[in-house]
């Protein structure tokens, strides 16, 4: 429980003072750039989505958070069709629901704020409920059409660190379900 409770704080840490986290990595003058970027037009919350999603695309440069970004993006996706499958079939437990957010947002902002040395547009558009989803319908329009994951190297490293967030949350965030109970204080082998 206190990993879950150290990834929400690294989330509000990270979307209140990305300037400052870029600053301590790379400089002063690179995370005052990353600053302007931020008001750019290409994530204004309020373009259509054809161009917020173009400009979302250009965000996305560097090949290592693109790996991070491709490996979370289908982790996340992996961990709600489970969890969902596992409610269906009475093994559910809404904690594994809480695990979304910081699997699929953390490794993407370590891919901003250390390769790419920007800030993530999502701090932008994610500001209305309409370019939240506006941006998040870019992000899984850019990974299925290859836009993220682009090279073999992409694909190949981002699978790699797919299995490893999918292991890590069987190892450490107890994901595996419980068997359910036939009397009262036993459980099925």
């Amino acid at each position: 429980m206190w990993g879950l409770i150290a990834a929400y704080a690294a989330m509000y840490i990270a979307q209140t003072q990305g300037g400052a986290i870029v600053a301590a990595l790379h400089g002063q003058e690179v995370a005052e750039e990353a600053l302007s970027g931020l008001t750019a037009e290409a994530v204004q919350s309020d373009l259509p989505v054809r161009d917020l999603c173009a400009g979302y695309a250009a965000a996305h440069f560097d090949t290592a958070s693109n790996i991070l970004h491709a490996s979370s993006m289908v982790a996340t996706l992996w961990l709600f069709v489970y969890t969902t499958t596992l409610f269906l079939f009475g093994y559910g437990n809404p904690k594994f629901y809480l695990y979304i957010p910081p699997l699929y947002y953390l490794p993407a902002w370590v891919g901003h704020f250390v390769f790419q040395k920007d800030i993530p547009a999502v701090f932008t558009y994610g500001q209305s409920a309409r370019g939240l989803l506006n941006g998040e319908y870019c992000a899984f329009e850019d990974l299925f059409h290859g836009g993220i994951a682009r090279n073999p190297t992409e694909m190949v490293f981002s699978s790699i660190l797919l299995a490893g967030f999918i292991g890590g949350l069987f190892k450490f965030g107890g994901i595996w379900p419980e068997a359910k109970s036939t009397e009262k204080g036993t459980k099925q082998a």
